[in-house]
């Protein structure tokens, strides 16, 4: 049987004990290699989430703007009718009426950024860590 360095074809795990300068076995193939692949992955599944939550948190606080100002809107009305869209109709309401719904709608959208901030700084912090990780057993690795 020709072995893989023989044939010129290494495979990823090869390449990673031929780079630490060990034998290339399944064992080790199964252990280290497997372990720091899993690590990479996570890191980068980390991001992927993170990148998720920030654009969340984005497309939130323009619609938060947005209520900011209708509700600057509503307390420049002088009449105390308005009309909201609902669907394709619009529909004569009081101001104070919609006033309320805007700001419970505001105080559940800031609720929801909050608990935004408090996911991506979770992530910030796994990432960070698996960041740290990494780079020591580069360094580690180096030094063999």
């Amino acid at each position: 049987m020709i072995s893989p360095k023989e044939s010129g074809v290494l495979t990823a795990a090869e390449k990673y004990c031929l780079k630490r300068g060990q034998k290339w076995s399944k064992k080790l193939m199964q252990g280290d290699f497997m372990k720091d692949r899993e690590e990479i992955l996570q890191f980068q599944q980390t991001q992927q989430q993170m990148q998720v939550l920030l654009s969340q948190k984005q497309n939130l606080q323009m619609q938060s703007v947005e209520m900011e100002n209708a509700l600057e809107e509503l307390g420049k009305n002088e009449k105390g009718d308005v009309f909201e869209v609902v669907g394709n109709i619009m529909i004569k309401k009081s101001s104070d009426e919609i006033s309320k719904n805007l700001n419970e709608k505001k105080e559940l959208m800031d609720l929801r950024l909050s608990t935004l901030d408090k996911q991506i700084e979770k992530l910030n912090e796994k990432a960070t860590e698996l960041q740290k990780k990494m780079a020591k057993k580069i360094k580690d690795s180096k030094k063999d």
